[in-house]
């Protein structure tokens, strides 16, 4: 009898079917379904993520290109088109932003003849490569830390611009916005911001930046003719709490005259 009921009991190891699985598959097949991937896939997905880290490390490669070509070794043309194009970039992004805080109520675009803090969707140039949604950004006039020889001082064009809003910012942001007269146009912002901004133009003479609430009349891309005041858009200064339809840099290197004028949605032709 012992015997017999030993052999009931192992019936199903020596060849009867198991009953199915809930759901209506089999035991083995229910295994099947919780495995998870295959090495296949896998591999299939790797590969994959791999071709599309290296598109964007050639997307930002491309960027640094574009940053280097402002070197010694570029013509001005060259390096006024490229400036050109990040401007083109980070004003057909504008995006207005206000912040509410502590220290009141700042609006995140402000402008005077050497600095212009705006808020973009243009990331190049950023500190950070990260893909976010905006940037703040300054551009900035300062001297230059080194100069040609025979010259006695220049100027150079710097751009600080992060994804991460930071208090340094907004206090810089409120500083600016807050200055005025002969303090506003020569304003520069703290160190800790300066050591964080790229260079984009050195060696520059006169320059300064313009702004008009409406559209303006464009001049000649670049000419021979002296730096001349005449030649800046309506307003050297802006403190309004909208954006400028026009911003223009006008800046002298090596005896000509370069002006890129950037509108809220492109640059303009």
């Amino acid at each position: 009898m012992r015997h017999t009921a030993l052999i009931a009991t192992h019936a199903g190891a020596r060849g009867e079917a198991l009953p199915p699985a809930a759901g209506g598959c089999s035991r083995l097949e229910a295994n099947r379904v919780q495995a998870g991937f295959t090495l296949l896939e896998v591999v299939i997905s790797l590969t994959i993520l791999s071709l599309l880290m290296l598109v964007l490390y050639m997307a930002f490669s491309t960027a640094a290109t574009v940053w280097s070509r402002t070197g010694d070794g570029d013509s001005p043309k060259q390096r006024q088109e490229t400036v050109s194009r990040l401007l083109a970039d980070d004003f057909r992004g504008l995006r207005p932003y206000t912040l509410n805080w502590e220290q009141g109520r700042d609006f995140a675009f402000a402008g005077a003849k050497g600095t212009v803090f705006y808020v973009t969707t243009g990331g190049l140039g950023s500190t950070d490569r990260a893909d976010h949604g905006l940037f703040f950004a300054c551009l900035f006039l300062a001297p230059e830390g080194r100069t040609r020889p025979g010259r006695d001082s220049a100027q150079a064009l710097y751009l600080y611009k992060s994804p991460y809003p930071d208090e340094d910012y907004f206090l810089a942001l409120h500083d600016f916005a807050t200055s005025t007269g002969d303090t506003r146009a020569s304003w520069l912002p703290p160190e800790s911001m300066r050591e964080r901004s790229r260079l984009l133009l050195g060696h520059l003479g006169e320059a300064a930046f313009s702004f008009s609430a409406g559209a303006a009349i464009l001049p000649e891309e670049q000419d021979a003719s002296p730096f001349a005041a005449s030649r800046l858009l309506p307003e050297e200064d802006w403190a309004k709490q909208s954006l400028p339809a026009v911003t223009q840099l006008e800046y002298a290197l090596d005896g000509q005259v370069f002006r890129a004028l950037a509108m809220y949605g492109g640059l303009t032709e």
